[in-house]
């Protein structure tokens, strides 16, 4: 149906809550009372029509908001749904929706009554798009808005924190070669559970995988007749496996060089203090 202007009124919705009756009052600022909480939130979507409609100011809404419902914080929680399902519906009418940026305006602002606003700035942002926010006046820029919530959403959803010190993460790491200490004296032991049980706690602590492939190999070295060390190496990806064994070899190579710097220098001393002392004699 067609409203005056030429407006759309809310697709598949006709107004049954917020009848001419009901706008009377609210205009003459009397209280709506007795909206069934069942149809709150139909009652705030005529509610938010009525207004860019022009059969109501948006000055009104938020007295009949607060007049209707007891729970305010979920009357405004609610209508700031319907805020942003209107500014989906109103991106190619622009003059509905210009209607629809005073609205949300005007419910931020102190309301008539000198009551806090029934809308907040960041109740709008948590709700509404970038371009509408924008158009509010909320955000400097929706384009810059939406690189920083790439961002945000990024570090938050796919970026994995890989603890790699033991310091870092000592719980996770103790379980850990608890559990592969466990495994290596078991015998046969039961590889499959111990897989499970590695891959629960690298994905629980978010240990990081080359540490966790180190830790397997040094327990390797402690039990080397265990086998199914051999299906808990399949855990991890081939190609760490060369790189992590090249480390180990580099530092245990490093260790054996500089035990045997040590050791050459200990000789060197001790026959420096036998000389010396054969010439004090």
């Amino acid at each position: 149906p067609q409203e005056k202007g030429g407006m759309a009124s809310y697709p598949g919705i006709k107004a049954t809550l917020v009848t001419g009756d009901v706008i009377g009052k609210i205009k003459a600022g009397k209280a709506v009372t007795g909206v069934d909480t069942t149809k709150a939130r139909r009652y705030l979507v005529e509610l938010c029509w009525s207004v860019l409609r022009d059969e109501l100011d948006p000055s009104d809404v938020a007295p009949a908001i607060r007049g209707a419902f007891q729970d305010h914080a979920v009357a405004s929680s609610n209508f700031a749904d319907v805020i942003w399902l209107a500014s989906l519906e109103t991106e190619m009418l622009p003059d509905v929706r210009s209607k629809l940026v005073e609205l949300a305006k005007a419910l931020c602002d102190v309301d008539r009554g000198g009551g806090e606003p029934l809308l907040t700035r960041e109740l709008l942002i948590e709700r509404c798009e970038g371009e509408f926010l924008e158009e509010c006046g909320l955000i400097p820029s929706s384009v810059g808005w939406k690189k920083k919530e790439v961002r945000i959403n990024t570090r938050l959803v796919y970026t994995q924190n890989k603890f790699n010190l033991l310091r870092e993460e000592s719980e996770g790491y103790s379980k850990l070669i608890t559990a592969l200490a466990e495994f290596g004296r078991s015998g046969d032991g039961n590889a499959a559970a111990a897989i499970r049980s590695v891959q629960s706690l690298i994905g629980y602590f978010d240990l990081d995988p080359n540490r966790a492939l180190d830790l397997v190999l040094d327990a390797y070295e402690h039990a080397p007749t265990q086998d199914g060390f051999m299906e808990l190496l399949g855990l991890f990806r081939k190609g760490a496996h060369a790189q992590v064994l090249g480390f180990k070899f580099q530092n245990h190579a490093k260790a054996s060089e500089a035990a045997a710097n040590a050791n050459a220098n200990r000789a060197e001393a001790d026959d420096s203090d036998g000389e010396e002392g054969e010439e004090g004699e």
